[in-house]
């Protein structure tokens, strides 16, 4: 059964603006800093260039007991034998996609499906359906502009709040890096997600690695 890591935990969301290449080396060598997870986002691929990346990303996320979570795509998430989907507040239903699922499991590995949320109200609908929330933008950062100003860290407390209510883990997203990740995780956070602190890192190992140091650090 595939399983969120320890807490806290790195979650790694690749740059769309990268080549397949440049993404499947980023992450191996972020891979090697530790079991994280790794979430899969390039809406701007077809679904077969989709497909050949995330089989490319589920052997080395093998290969380094971290997971991969496939965005939106359910399909591509299935057939590459991902761990897990994440849907965006845009996608489907997340309780569409826990029906869709049940085949899954009664046949193989559970599939997680976690759901990315900007309030306490889409916390509290959803809990029943899902096993992780992504909520953010924490901090300023310009993947996350369109959907607004920036949370801060009281508002992440009061979504971290709701979400342990429901028994459901939270991770933080959103300008975070190895200035701020220590304060996120004080707050309450289950883990963080990051897209340039480290798939835009000259060492993209270092900069894993420095992040997992730092949340580490706070769970010590």
């Amino acid at each position: 059964m595939s399983t969120l890591p320890q807490s806290p935990f790195l979650c790694v969301i690749t740059d769309e603006d990268l080549s397949a290449d440049d993404i499947a080396s980023a992450v191996g060598s972020a891979c090697a800093a530790g079991p994280l997870v790794v979430q899969l986002r390039a809406r701007n691929r077809g679904g077969a260039a989709l497909f050949d990346l995330a089989r490319r990303l589920r052997a080395v996320t093998a290969a380094h007991q971290s997971l991969l979570i496939m965005h939106d795509r359910l399909d591509i998430a299935l057939a590459a034998r991902a761990d897990g989907v994440h849907l965006p507040g845009s996608g489907i239903s997340a309780r569409i996609a826990r029906d869709l699922v049940k085949r899954r499991e009664q046949r193989r590995d559970r599939l997680l499906i976690g759901l990315s949320v900007h309030s306490v109200d889409e916390i509290r609908a959803n809990a029943a359906c899902v096993d992780y929330f992504q909520f953010g933008p924490v901090f300023a950062t310009p993947s996350k502009d369109a959907y607004g100003p920036p949370q801060g860290l009281a508002t992440l407390m009061d979504a971290v709040a709701a979400s342990s209510e429901a028994q459901r883990p939270l991770v933080a997203v959103g300008g975070i890096d190895a200035t701020n990740a220590e304060a996120v995780i004080a707050g309450g956070a289950a883990g963080i997600a990051v897209i340039r602190a480290v798939m835009r890192a000259s060492d993209p190992h270092a900069a894993a690695a420095a992040l997992c140091n730092a949340i580490t650090r706070r769970r010590a």
